[in-house]
């Protein structure tokens, strides 16, 4: 997979405010997730399977009120990236990358969180 924006400021992933689901900090939800589906991954916009995942040139915005939401939620291995990506808003956690025994070989390079 992989989701390749122009660049952070012109291609940009925003969860509305105040969505539906993000309110929990108990029940955390990403906007963009790399987890496959069906491995315990919240509904997520985005849900992908996490062999050769690479996010590039982008920004991910979790909008406001939105307290139980996570930026991105990556897990990358057999080969994967994330470069030059923003991560923003009023959010519950950035950057997520939890999963224990699986990650990598990947690099997160450039990545801002804000």
């Amino acid at each position: 997979l992989t989701l390749l924006g122009q660049s952070r400021d012109k291609t940009i992933i925003q969860l509305v405010d105040n969505a539906p689901g993000y309110n929990d900090k108990a029940k955390p939800k990403a906007v963009v997730s790399t987890l496959e589906a069906g491995e315990g991954a919240p509904a997520d916009l985005f849900t992908f399977i996490h062999f050769g995942v690479f996010i590039h040139n982008l920004t991910v915005d979790t909008g406001k009120n939105n307290p139980g939401a996570t930026g991105v939620h990556f897990l990358a291995n057999n080969m994967g990236a994330m470069r030059d990506v923003t991560i923003r808003g009023e959010s519950l956690c950035g950057l997520e990358m939890n999963r224990i025994g699986v990650p990598g070989p990947a690099i997160v390079r450039n990545v801002r969180i804000e």
